[in-house]
């Protein structure tokens, strides 16, 4: 899981070091790229040198990352919802969706918060 989530990350900086964020909302928006989305979201979620964080832009890009069918933007987003927000329906939900797409740690908060652990 380690490497997984190391080689993750190192593509996301890979990635973004490579596309301006412009690029990344473009195709998100036109091209409906749902790792664009959810690229374009952790961008504007961080902020960088030239741009403060933008949480309200982060999280429309989160929903429609998650609703192109990206795992890992379901359970950030459920996160977002059972920590941030406490819609703990809502979180189920994201969670199950990313789920049923073999994302585990969403399976496993899903559980977690459904009381079945």
């Amino acid at each position: 899981m380690r490497v997984v989530v190391v080689f993750f990350l190192a593509y996301i900086s890979a990635y973004a070091f490579s596309h301006s964020i412009a690029d990344m909302q473009k195709a998100c928006d036109i091209n409906n790229s749902g790792v664009d989305c959810l690229f374009a979201s952790i961008y504007l979620r961080d902020g960088n040198e030239t741009s403060k964080p933008d949480l309200k832009k982060s999280i429309y890009y989160l929903h429609k990352a998650c609703k192109l069918n990206v795992p890992v933007a379901c359970y950030n987003l459920g996160n977002f919802y059972a920590k941030v927000l406490h819609d703990n329906t809502t979180a189920l939900k994201l969670y199950d969706k990313a789920c049923k797409r073999d994302f585990k740690n969403a399976c496993y908060n899903y559980h977690i918060l459904n009381g079945d652990i």
